[in-house]
This record gives structure tokens, sequence and C-alpha cells, in this order.
């Protein structure tokens, strides 16, 4: 306070010393501008070019000098505007669009999870934006997925995915799917998920990377998929869109075997675009050691050299694995032998 009337005093003393000197100029002849308007003039540019002047108006520039009343918020709820053609339910899992609104859960890239919706809204008819809806934050359980994408209590800490407005999963499903929160429990009801605007990540999710870098993916595969490759090739990355391309990069396949072996004679894996007849995007991935091996077992893939194709072979079409062979995987009479798949690759977009 003592500070401020003294910075009051030497303005106004400054403004004393100008209305002097403007006094003296203008009776000797050499000021011809009225007082009335130039001293007026003068001190309001000296006014709002001083710290005093900014910080009366209400706008100081640069670092404190003072303590400010800063405006804060409790950060438990915020609001939104729903997207067109949306209707959120109270309680369910709502995202925050690509372009700013609030619309609910569902399998879509560029969202990002807000929240539980603390009410019903409807915006079926409405503009983007024509009506709010109040999101809470904090941590809330959803239900949690099945299968492969089930999470365990060992993800707690990790990053899940929306699948629909109540529901989320282990994975993004090879960057399908927008990150939801970070699991904070999992408990025989589902998965209570926790809400931050930004999650903060240990690691760097496939769905966070620029297009263009280098994407991964994990896939599951029963003992029935295994034994059926040959006639059902499993999807490793879905397709990504017209003009856009999958570029396989590498791959790690693991065995986990189980009580007994799985035979084979001449058959081989590899990775192709869309089915089993489709382009080769790797090359041979020898089965023999891997495949009928009586204990866990790794080997890895490599794309393909000089994979030349036509682009609609390849424009728009997912990466299988598929069984090369004669035959389908044999053996295994305890059906209970498993395979996991990382996937490394690249979208290129060529539109």
């Amino acid at each position: 306070m003592k500070k401020k009337m003294k910075q009051m005093a030497l303005f106004g003393l400054l403004m004393v010393s100008i209305m002097l000197a403007a006094a003296v100029l203008m009776a000797v002849g050499s000021l011809k501008t009225p007082l009335v308007v130039i001293i007026p003039a003068i001190a309001a540019v000296l006014f709002v070019a001083s710290g005093t002047g900014l910080r009366i108006l209400g706008n100081q520039i640069g670092a404190l000098t003072a303590d400010r009343d800063t405006p804060r918020r409790a950060g438990q709820q915020v609001s939104l505007g729903v997207a067109t053609t949306k209707k959120i339910y109270a309680g369910s899992l709502v995202m925050r669009s690509a372009t700013g609104y609030a619309t609910p859960g569902a399998i879509a890239t560029g969202c990002i999870g807000v929240g539980r919706a603390a009410e019903y809204v409807d915006n079926t008819l409405g503009a983007d934006g024509a009506v709010s809806v109040l999101i809470d934050k904090g941590v809330y359980r959803f239900k949690n997925s099945a299968a492969g994408e089930a999470i365990a209590v060992s993800e707690i800490g990790n990053l899940c995915y929306v699948v629909d407005d109540e529901t989320v999963s282990k994975t993004d499903n090879g960057g399908t799917r927008s990150i939801a929160g970070r699991i904070h429990d999992v408990d025989s009801s589902g998965v209570w998920v926790e809400f931050s605007v930004i999650p903060r990540t240990a690691t760097v999710g496939s769905a966070d990377l620029d297009p263009t870098a280098i994407k991964y993916a994990t896939v599951a595969l029963t003992n029935a998929n295994i034994k059926n490759l040959r006639a059902t090739p499993i999807t490793l990355v879905a397709a990504q869109g017209a003009s856009k391309v999958i570029e396989f990069v590498s791959a790690q396949l693991r065995l986990d075997y189980g009580s007994n072996v799985f035979t084979e004679t001449a058959d081989n894996l590899a990775v192709r675009y869309e089915n089993g007849a489709g382009a080769l995007a790797s090359q041979a991935i020898e089965c023999t050691g891997f495949i009928d091996a009586a204990a866990d077992t790794i080997t890895n893939a490599l794309p393909k050299i000089d994979a030349i194709v036509a682009q609609a072979s390849m424009a728009n079409k997912a990466i299988v694995l598929h069984n090369t062979g004669d035959g389908e995987f044999g053996g295994n009479a305890g059906a209970d032998t498993l395979m996991v798949v990382k996937v490394a690759y690249r979208v290129h977009d060529f539109a």
C-alpha cells in the first residue's frame, strides 16, 4: 500500500511539472496548443504507460510486483458444448471430439475422454454447441472389455481406451480407439478410470504419435485362431482409410506353449494385405522350430524386400497374419497353446 501511494505521489509531481512547463511555453508564445488539450493528452499517455496506471487499469504487463487475486476453480466439473446429432446419457463416458465438442464414448480417433456426464442432454436436432453438458471429473467405474482386451489388475496405472459410452479396453486396437483415461483400479464389477484434461502418459501411445511415425499394435491369437490361420487370416492392423497404405516394419511372434505341441509339415506364416490371397508384406516366417516348439518360443518377421505391387492392392487394406502352407496346423490336443503378435508399422497417405 505504501509503495502504491509513493508511486501515485511521484506521478502527481510529474504532472505538476508538465503543467508548469506547458504554461511557461505558452507564455513565451512557443506553444500554440491550449493547455486544456495538451495537458490531458500528455497525462493520459504517461498514465497508461506507467506501471501504476496499468495496475490501476487492471492490465499489468510483465512480472508481478505485488500480490495478485487469481481466480480459481475446484476442477471437479467442466461444461462442454455438445456435438450436433448427439445424445448424452447421465452417467455415461463422455469424450471431447477433435473439434472441441462433447460426444458420447465410441470407437473413434482424435478424441479424448473427459469424464462422466452429470446430466442427460439431447442435441439430436441442434447444431454443434447448441446445448452444453456438465461433465464430472474424478474417478468412475465403467465396464471392462472381454478376452484379449480385458483390463487386469496388472494394468493399473496404464492408460485405457474408449469402446463405447460405458466400456473401456486395454489397447487402442491398432490406433482405432481414443484414450479414455488412466486405470485407477480394477475389480469384478469393472474398471475405475481416472479422468484428467490431458492424461499424463508414462509412455507415448500409438494414438499420440505423428501419423508417419512408427506405431505398434498387439494382437492375441486363440488356439482356434492359430489352427485356422490358412482359411481365416487374423487382422493385425485394420485398414486406415482411402489412399492410406500400411507399411509393415516388423513383428515379434510369441508362442505361449500349453500342454502339447502343434504339428506342421510345409507350413509357414506371412504378413499379407487384406486376406490370404493378398500381396505379401513380409518375408516368410519359418514355422519349423517355432510353431511346433515344446516351450514358450519367440520368432520375428521382417518386411518383404522389393514388395512391388499395384497401389490398389495395398491402399486402404488391413494387414493380416496368414498360414501360407498346404494345410492348417494340427496337434495340440489340449487346445491350450496360444500366440501373441506385436507389430510395428507406419501409415502413409498417398492422396
